[in-house]
């Protein structure tokens, strides 16, 4: 499916260049709108009667930094979606390589040394190692750093700022911002890994759309309301373009039986504790009190419960008799997956209640498995 063919890919291009250009271009600028409360100056008083010097307030320049990073990842997130191959992986890295460029040579900033060798080490093993190596080492190093930005930001912001402290507004702004380009490397990482890029678009823009969910509403922080619209609309687009396709009839019979045990699972704990939540009764460990504690139980949430316990049942049989296709299925899942992810990212969320619910996304995983293996 080229470009052209695929609206998606052309409001995903767009997005993400002509979109998101101005947080490069004048990253300052779009740093205050998307962190309202930004410090812009640290002013000094030279003496009781001198007048006031100010400089950039650190708040400031890690934004307007990990802006143009975002951007940065964003451009090699699109040339893995366009450019098929390595070519593609190649042009990725370029933009890697461009943006620490910038970082050295116009803003006297050093990035995090292991992601300058780790970039110079992919770009070598894309261009000389045999087979299927460099595609490895080109998601090994994707999926390193990403782990890395979101487990333990503050060791990589203080390679660049070392005066930057733990639990400082800058550290805030910073992991923040870590949250957008680690996503965006593991967006790419989907694209690489997934044989049809139509899938791999489709669950990277689902995955995004979570965390542009949580920025919003949670953070109310993110892009700009009409980026927030265009970006939903891609989400639609992309698994409309995916999701309604049938499945070849080996996959439809593989998903089968494991749609039957995620039938008599349901059956077995979701459809029973919804129905007792309908009449106010929490189990222990399994309630919804021990799973978020925003929860109370009210008439309309009881109402609420009372729904999902009776769609529940209703998919439950047919899941369990094979009456719903493997395609609604899968379908169901991305969606699913994508809902439930978002709770999970709430602060009103308790570990048992994440936890618990992960068994959706053991679903979800086995779903595009099944897509990907077998192919039509």
């Amino acid at each position: 499916m080229g470009m052209m063919d695929s609206p998606s890919k052309v409001m995903s291009v767009i997005y993400n260049t002509v979109g998101l250009l101005p947080f490069a271009l004048v990253s300052r600028d779009m740093a205050k709108d998307v962190f309202p409360n930004i410090k812009v100056e640290d002013c000094v008083s030279k003496g009781p009667f001198g007048p006031k010097e100010c400089t950039e307030a650190l708040d400031l320049t890690v934004g307007a930094i990990y802006l143009q990073v975002i951007v940065g990842m964003a451009f090699a997130y699109t040339c893995v979606l366009m450019i098929p191959g390595k070519k593609g992986m190649l042009a990725a890295m370029a933009c890697f390589v461009l943006t620490m460029g910038k970082h050295i040579f116009v803003d006297g900033l050093i990035p995090p040394p292991p992601v300058m060798a780790m970039t110079a080490g992919t770009v070598a093993a894309l261009l000389f190692a045999p087979g299927d190596w460099g595609k490895r080492i080109f998601v090994g190093q994707l999926c390193l750093n990403a782990a890395t930005f979101i487990g333990n930001p503050l060791m990589v912001l203080q390679d660049t700022f070392a005066e930057l402290e733990d639990g400082s507004e800058a550290y805030k702004i910073g992991a923040f911002c870590f949250e957008v380009i680690s996503l965006y490397l593991v967006g790419s990482v989907i694209v690489v890994v997934t044989p049809s890029k139509t899938l791999g678009h489709a669950l990277a823009n689902l995955f995004f759309g979570v965390l542009l969910a949580k920025h919003v509403i949670i953070d109310s922080s993110g892009p700009p309301k009409p980026l927030v619209a265009w970006y939903v609309a891609l989400i639609f687009v992309s698994l409309y373009e995916y999701g309604f396709a049938d499945l070849p009839s080996k996959a439809e019979k593989t998903i089968k039986p494991v749609m039957k045990i995620h039938a008599m699972i349901c059956a077995a704990g979701f459809v029973p504790m919804y129905a007792l939540e309908t009449v106010g009764i929490s189990l222990p460990y399994m309630g919804m009190p021990s799973m978020d504690t925003s929860h109370s139980s009210t008439g309309y949430t009881s109402l609420l419960c009372g729904f999902v316990c009776i769609f529940l049942a209703m998919v439950v049989h047919d899941e369990y008799y094979g009456k719903m296709s493997g395609k609604m299925f899968c379908a169901y899942h991305y969606f699913l997956s994508g809902l439930v992810m978002f709770w999970q990212l709430q602060p009103t969320t308790t570990a048992l209640g994440a936890a618990f619910l992960s068994l959706p996304h053991m679903f979800t995983a086995y779903c595009v498995y099944i897509v990907v293996t077998i192919p039509k």
